[in-house]
């Protein structure tokens, strides 16, 4: 079905390829792209819009209706109705339905399509019907890849048609298509992935992996090809799409919040005008909720071994300490916590206690071969799991060191959210707090340069603003952010390092804290108000409670007792005259 017209006129819109754009969530974002810029589109699918119809299918909408239809259809043509043959034609109808239906509204939105029938697995077929679009319609601008199946079993039930029925689509119907137009052609290609990607999803083993290997792709072709704009978009559930009625109350049961239909396309259309070349990687929507494992079913004591290597971990450049990088103690925290979530899927991290530094990880000659995280469950409620963990390493001599140690709660349920009030932000009073890093009173490096602003409120209170702009994944290296955010988290916990600063004119370092509440995650990017409240300090020590605050004004935080030693020996490597 074509609605463009065979002659171009001297000055035409865009040509944009979209793979999957013809139904779904692609077809709406399509659709809200034709209403904003004026385009033209070639949709591909492997349904045919041509496909011969039944009589009367035309007044009949709902699909007990069809079903019934169909069935004395096939009566009348002598054919078995069969579940699985009349379900079938049921979807080939409404597909056909939905593809004109598609092309109507881009129309009326102020574009032009055309939809070619054609499975974008096979690549002979695929470059001959491109070969012939692109001769009539001219040279194609931009992908829109959002081709994709689902095939949701557990992973002992899938079989390797399941695999290819999800993975060639994604994967294959991608290559094929940058096989018929190289990156360097384009002017933008974008992707749609998912958040299975980044976090899993019960039954989608093969669906994470191939929008993992997509996110993947999109990096790649990026790198090689700078100036195409590559934007990949991990979707979360939308309400609609893949979405059925069965899986949005498994979503609701889990406060996994859908994402509007007109809002998911605002979203889209915001994202390809404001992207640029580089990465662009962006996460829209809820992760999909984790089946809670039974804990005690689970070994009471769990060892998880690993070989920390600076090379693997870019940002420890800009967390030195003298002249060796030193791991941040919110590493060492979100090792913790990251950890504990892993062992019991389906609960999430809540609550950090007892938290102590006590050798630290120090990146030099005598870095150890392998660290050890140990983890002994102590408690298990209906609700939440405690976990007693420490990290440790040992020496050829087998001598053992304890590097740092703490009490890790998860829970199923969300925790009650805490209605704290936002303490009062004077700009009149504020001091720029770049100026800090710049001084020399923090000694971090970029990734870890978040205080945009500090207001003293009094001798014992600060405020501060905190934005911290993203890490890359790839800058994350083994310590990503997942269950909490070191990165920031760093940033946070730096407040106490600018007061002991400015009141002892000698640097501290974090030693130990009494409770870390976390109600909400932290993103990078989002102005946070930090307060600081000192409890108690003296030449050696400071010891204070922190509250943390989100760009809308709700608490997502507490650390309770955050205790630093102050040393004045520091002053050598941190501080105005280091």
């Amino acid at each position: 079905m074509d609605t463009m017209p065979s002659s171009m006129p001297s000055r035409v819109p865009p040509l944009v390829l979209v793979t999957g754009g013809a139904r779904g969530i692609t077809a709406r974002c399509v659709i809200g792209f034709a209403s904003r810029t004026p385009a033209r589109f070639i949709l591909l699918g492997r349904t045919d819009p041509a496909g011969q119809e039944i009589a009367g299918v035309e007044q009949v909408h709902e699909e007990p209706a069809l079903k019934k239809l169909v069935i004395e259809s096939f009566k009348t043509q002598g054919k078995k109705p069969t579940p699985a043959t009349v379900q079938k034609e049921v979807v080939a109808i409404l597909a056909r339905r939905e593809i004109h239906h598609t092309l109507s509204a881009i129309q009326e939105a102020g574009g032009e399509a055309v939809y070619i029938p054609v499975d974008v697995t096979d690549l002979p077929a695929l470059r001959e019907k491109l070969d012939e679009a692109v001769r009539r319609l001219g040279p194609i601008q931009g992908i829109i890849h959002g081709a994709g199946n689902l095939a949701d079993k557990r992973i002992e039930n899938k079989s390797l048609a399941d695999f290819h029925k999800v993975y060639k689509p994604k994967v294959q119907g991608l290559n094929n298509l940058l096989a018929c137009f190289p990156p360097e052609q384009l002017d933008f290609l974008v992707l749609f992935s998912s958040v299975v990607s980044l976090a899993g999803n019960a039954g989608q083993a093969d669906y994470a992996l191939s929008n993992r290997t997509l996110d993947q792709i999109g990096r790649r072709v990026q790198a090689a090809n700078p100036n195409c704009r590559v934007l990949t978009i991990n979707w979360g559930p939308w309400d609609g799409g893949m979405v059925t009625p069965e899986l949005r109350a498994v979503f609701e049961s889990h406060h996994v919040t859908l994402i509007p239909s007109n809002e998911g396309v605002q979203t889209f259309i915001h994202l390809l005008e404001t992207a640029k070349p580089g990465l662009n990687q962006v996460m829209v929507g809820d992760l999909p909720p984790k089946p809670a494992v039974n804990p005690a079913n689970t070994q009471e004591t769990v060892q998880v071994r690993r070989k920390l290597r600076l090379e693997s971990n870019p940002f420890l450049i800009d967390h030195v300490i003298g002249s060796n990088p030193v791991l941040p103690a919110t590493c060492a925290g979100a090792w913790l916590a990251n950890t504990a979530e892993q062992i019991f899927p389906g609960y999430t991290f809540f609550k950090l206690e007892g938290f102590r530094v006590l050798k630290g990880i120090v990146f030099d000659e005598n870095l150890a071969g392998e660290h050890v995280l140990e983890f002994r469950r102590t408690a298990i409620t209906d609700n939440e799991v405690v976990l007693d963990g420490r990290i440790s390493s040992g020496t050829r001599t087998g001598k053992t060191f304890l590097h740092y140690s703490g009490r890790v709660t998860v829970i199923r349920e969300p925790a009650s959210l805490q209605n704290v009030p936002v303490p009062p932000w004077n700009p009149a009073q504020a001091e720029n707090g770049k100026d800090l890093y710049k001084d020399g009173t923090l000694f971090h490096g970029s990734t870890f340069q978040g205080i945009q602003d500090v207001q003293y409120a009094s001798q014992d209170e600060i405020y501060l603003k905190i934005l911290l702009p993203t890490v890359q994944e790839q800058d994350q290296g083994q310590f990503p952010v997942q269950a909490t955010n070191p990165f920031l988290n760093d940033s946070i916990v730096q407040c106490l390092l600018v007061w002991s600063q400015r009141v002892h004119q000698a640097p501290c370092l974090p030693s130990f804290l009494e409770t870390y509440i976390q109600y909400r995650p932290i993103h990078f990017n989002d102005l946070l108000t930090t307060s600081l409240r000192v409890k108690k300090h003296s030449p050696t020590s400071v010891i204070g409670d922190i509250q943390v605050w989100d760009s809308d004004g709700k608490l997502c935080m507490q650390i309770i007792g955050l205790e630093g030693t102050v040393s004045q020996t520091l002053k050598r490597h941190i501080g105005v005259n280091a």
